[in-house]
Order: structure tokens, then C-alpha cells, then sequence
């Protein structure tokens, strides 16, 4: 499993637009956007199981969550993940 975790947000933009933004080629080398996580990774890593974690990190005038808030968010969202897959499969898949 791979879980891709965006950086902080200091442009005005909604949580999910920033997260996919993070990982998103800029238009301005004018090619095609490019989600390296969907468009290149799983080419490449076709077995594993890619995650975004989306929060919202807006540096300025946002939530005032604190930084264990969203980690202790953040590790609820991965136990998640793994309870899903030890569901679903008998093989535990590492977490990078």
C-alpha cells in the first residue's frame, strides 16, 4: 500500500482540489495534466494499492486542528485501510 499525503495549502482552494493538485503536472510545461498517482504509478506498481489521504491543510484561515489532531486522524484512516484488507485478503500488504 502506498499513501500519498499532500502538502500544506496556502492558495485559496478546497481540500480535494489541493490533494489531487499536489500530485498533478502544472499545465504550464503545456502537456496534458498528469496525475502521477493514478496515470503513472499504477503502471508501474500495477500489484499495490494507492491511497490519497485528503485533509484539510490550509495554512492560513483554516480548521485550527493541530498537528496531532490530523496525525491521529491520519493513523484512524490507515487502520481503516488495513482492517479492509485483512477482510478482503489473507496476505498483509506493507505500508509505505
Amino acid at each position: 500500500s502506498i499513501v500519498a499525503i499532500h502538502g500544506l495549502n496556502f492558495k485559496d482552494r478546497n481540500v480535494h482540489q489541493h490533494a489531487w493538485h499536489t500530485w498533478t503536472s502544472s499545465a504550464r510545461l503545456g502537456l496534458p495534466q498528469h496525475v502521477w498517482l493514478k496515470d503513472a504509478l499504477p503502471q508501474k506498481l500495477p500489484a499495490a494499492r494507492i491511497m490519497l489521504y485528503e485533509y484539510n491543510s490550509m495554512a492560513i484561515g483554516g480548521p485550527k486542528r493541530s498537528l496531532g489532531d490530523e496525525a491521529n486522524s491520519l493513523l484512524e484512516f490507515l487502520q481503516i485501510k488495513r482492517c479492509e484488507v485483512r477482510r478482503d485478503s489473507v496476505v498483509q500488504s506493507p505500508l509505505i
